[in-house]
């Protein structure tokens, strides 16, 4: 904590070196965050939920746009058939 060690903060921090009192709240940060337990949940639930969200986002679409799959296809088809577009 007395030094810096990376050569590119050098100019930015070598006149604004840290207090004594910074220092000794830093290391206390610095050691309670290393004994603190992170998580693991946190991230299986943000998974879960995307792909809950996903899911009723899909099942959704698949509800209200059912017809508009069905006519756009059916267009197509009318089209590459040479029979025109017929709705």
């Amino acid at each position: 904590m007395q030094t810096l060690f990376f050569r590119v903060m050098t100019p930015i921090y070598n006149a604004h070196l840290l207090a004594p009192e910074e220092q000794a709240d830093l290391m206390a940060f610095l050691e309670h965050a290393e004994t603190k337990s992170s998580s693991r949940w946190n991230t299986q639930i943000i998974l879960l939920a995307a792909l809950v969200l996903g899911g009723v986002f899909v099942l959704l679409t698949a509800i209200f746009w059912k017809d508009r799959v069905r006519s756009v296809r059916r267009a197509l088809v009318y089209k590459a058939t040479g029979q025109g577009a017929r709705f």
